[in-house]
């Protein structure tokens, strides 16, 4: 999924910016992360919520779209070598990323 030229407006704004917050269609959230994060200046956040879509996130056999693309974003997440991140088991799962 790309970011569409709305989405993608609001978006530029956020160069260099210092905090961003996840909002939108989970299958959306690899597409959104990757133009934060590219945007954020060092020691900015990127910050997601619901990445345990209720522990689906977690069971493989879940296998819908928003499944799999939120699965995907933790493991991109997780490797991503321009940011230090955790993962919190606070209500649904928050994961904070911040730009290295």
């Amino acid at each position: 999924m790309q970011v569409s030229s709305d989405e993608g407006a609001l978006l530029t704004g956020l160069t260099g910016a210092l905090f961003a917050v996840e909002v939108g269609v989970f299958t959306g959230y690899p597409a959104y992360y990757e133009e934060i994060v590219r945007r954020l200046r060092p020691g900015g956040l990127v910050v997601l919520d619901n990445v345990f879509l209720g522990g689906r996130v977690l069971d493989p056999a879940y296998r819908e779209e928003h499944h799999l693309a939120m699965r995907g974003l933790n493991d991109l997440i997780a490797a991503d070598e321009r940011v230090d991140s955790v993962m919190l088991p606070v209500r649904d799962g928050v994961t904070i990323a911040r730009r290295r």
